[in-house]
């Protein structure tokens, strides 16, 4: 008999209050380019991320930014990163190398350390930049469906409001590999590619229950599901956009078939220092001959070469045909 638990956001009455948490592990080693272009506007010059105007950039921490520089309308523009809108330039982990307009790239490997937001602006003229700046968090996403910032093992969780939703989280009497869709709504179209960019397939997602009690976590949340991102699907709508995500338990991987050889690069998948197998491949070209005297077998010329020609003419000598 199967049991299905389902919890509102919010209960009324302002005594309990069931929540969920989401950890998603998306991958930091993602390199991205984007292309800059100057447009010519009512207000002056302005950059242009991909074509948009004022694009709202977000990053993680650990990615690898490239801005690129190489479209003519660059000329005379050098692109930098900011602590605020037209302030104090900011270094760390910046790289820039060519010339505006022709070849000029700007490589940022967002550090640990770097803000939480950043701005880009034109070295030479003020006001080309984005209002809204870059966005930095981290690698991981870390959602719970109320609002404002929780604690839990550790780690900060964000408040997704009721923009996030958890389908049903089952539990049955039989070991079986249930899945659970992830869904968040509301999100500007501009940054759907952020979405889409990202490295996902098969990190580790876990899912949290927790109560609130006036306001504040009574008991440690209990980890409800602990598996993997599968596919994760886009729909667009207007100036909004929903993102839901698949995410399978790990007892699924128990329905695949698992080809495991006995080879050295199998083994070295498993245990990287184990050498025990690596000899296997040139087993397979050797002659084995069962029952035989080793007295009666005759020389054969190894891999070793012949120290001198004397012994080269002894081996040849030697070899036994068959």
């Amino acid at each position: 008999m199967s049991r299905n638990i389902s919890f509102q956001s919010n209960i009324q009455g302002d005594v309990v209050e069931p929540f969920f948490a989401v950890d998603l592990d998306f991958s930091p080693s993602i390199s991205r380019t984007f292309y800059i272009t100057v447009l010519s506007t009512g207000e002056g010059n302005r950059y242009a991320i991909d074509d948009v105007q004022g694009y709202y950039l977000a990053v993680a921490k650990g990615n690898t930014i490239i801005l690129d520089q190489s479209d003519p309308s660059n000329a005379n523009h050098p692109i930098a990163l900011a602590t605020s809108l037209d302030g104090t330039t900011y270094s760390t982990g910046v790289t820039i190398t060519g010339s505006p307009g022709t070849d000029g790239k700007l490589t940022w490997q967002v550090a640990a350390s770097t803000p939480d937001t950043l701005y880009y602006k034109c070295s030479n003229h003020s006001g080309m930049g984005g209002n809204e700046g870059i966005s930095i968090a981290m690698s991981a996403l870390r959602l719970w469906t109320g609002y404002g910032e929780t604690t839990i093992d550790g780690n900060i969780f964000t408040g997704s409001g009721d923009l996030g939703t958890i389908g049903a989280v089952e539990q049955t009497e039989k070991l079986e590999a249930r899945g659970v869709k992830l869904t968040i709504s509301g999100i500007p179209t501009n940054i759907i590619t952020e979405a889409m960019s990202q490295q996902y397939f098969g990190r580790q997602a876990i899912i949290y229950f927790g109560v609130l009690t006036n306001g504040q976590v009574s008991l440690v949340p209990y980890k409800l599901f602990n598996g993997f991102m599968n596919v994760m699907s886009i729909t667009q709508s207007g100036q909004s956009s929903t993102v839901s995500l698949d995410c399978e338990n790990y007892l699924v991987n128990l329905k695949r078939s698992n080809i495991l050889r006995y080879t050295d690069e199998d083994q070295k998948a498993l245990h990287s220092s184990d050498e025990s197998l690596r000899f296997i491949v040139a087993l397979q070209n050797k002659e084995v001959l069962w029952g035989v005297p080793y007295s009666a077998v005759g020389n054969t010329v190894g891999a070793r070469a012949p120290s001198n020609y004397d012994e080269l003419i002894k081996n040849i000598q030697n070899i036994t045909y068959t």
